[in-house]
This record gives structure tokens, C-alpha cells and sequence, in this order.
């Protein structure tokens, strides 16, 4: 076996990661997070009891793309978003205990989970009652042509009943 340095090969470069990379991003999001988490404390608990059902959408679902908890999330918020707007408008004491805040956050996660186990279930029928009208139209069409051209139309190249004629 030889030695490349010996024979006048350039060594083989080291390739480094950049400095920073994505555990400096982690990093850095952290720390603001934390610095976001001690100046607004009370809002971090209101989302943090407010958003328990998408926590749990995501942990459920196997998916990498985690549809569900995209649709009970969006949904979660929304109804979330009223009581903390409220809270910071100070109109409201912010109660994590508040049960029309509870029934609203909760609720509205709720309407996001029947979201997303009957959405796919009404596109489905949509798209079958689609096709079927497509398949509907295509018989009518071929129904014209063979009255039209025959039955001769109908057959494929080489069956028995095309060499007869």
C-alpha cells in the first residue's frame, strides 16, 4: 500500500461544520424563549393549559407531517386568542381556572379533531361522486360513437371478430 503524501498527492481537506450551526439556532431560541417566558409568565401558562389538546395531537399522531395537530392547533388558538387579547387589554383577570375559557379553547379543539377525522371522508365522496360523473359522460360519449361508427368501434386491434371482417 503506498502513501498519497509521499508520492506529491495533496492531503485530503478536512471539512469542518460552520460555527453555529444548528445547535447555536437551538441555542439562541431558547434563550428568547426564556427571556419571552419570564416577562409574559402568566400568558405562557394561559397557552401553555390553553394549548394541552394540540400538545397531545402532535404526541398522537404518527405521521411526520402531523396533520392533526396542525387542524386542532389552528383551531385551539383561535379560540384561545380571545381570552389572552382580553388579558392583556387587562379586561380580564386571566384565570387559567376560567371555564368559559376552558369550554372555548377546549371546544374549538374539538371542532378541529372532527375536522380532520371528516374532512377526508367528505373530499373522498366528493371526488367519487367526481369520477362517477366523468365515468358517466365517457359511457354517453362512447354510446354516441357506436352509433355513429357500429359496434365495430368497441372491439381491440387483433380480436376474433376484427380479422373475420
Amino acid at each position: 500500500m503506498t502513501d498519497n503524501t509521499q508520492q506529491g498527492a495533496p492531503a485530503p481537506k478536512l471539512v469542518l461544520p460552520p460555527a453555529g450551526g444548528a445547535s447555536g439556532r437551538v441555542a439562541i431560541f431558547v434563550v428568547i424563549g426564556l427571556v419571552i417566558a419570564a416577562f409574559l409568565m402568566h400568558t405562557v401558562l394561559l397557552i401553555a393549559v390553553g394549548m394541552l389538546p394540540t400538545i397531545v395531537a402532535f404526541w398522537v399522531d404518527p405521521r411526520p407531517e402531523k396533520y392533526s395537530a396542525f387542524c386542532v392547533g389552528s383551531l385551539n388558538f383561535c379560540g384561545l386568542l380571545p381570552f389572552i387579547l382580553n388579558f392583556w387589554k387587562g379586561t380580564s383577570d386571566g384565570s387559567v381556572l376560567d371555564p368559559f375559557m376552558m369550554f372555548a379553547a377546549f371546544g374549538s379543539a374539538g371542532i378541529g379533531y372532527l375536522i380532520y377525522n371528516i374532512a377526508p371522508n367528505i373530499a373522498g365522496g366528493y371526488l367519487k361522486i367526481q369520477s362517477d360523473r366523468k365515468i358517466s359522460r365517457l359511457r354517453e360519449y362512447q354510446q354516441e360513437l357506436i352509433d355513429e361508427w357500429g359496434q365495430g368501434v368497441t372491439s381491440k386491434p387483433g380480436d376474433k371478430d376484427d380479422k373475420d371482417k
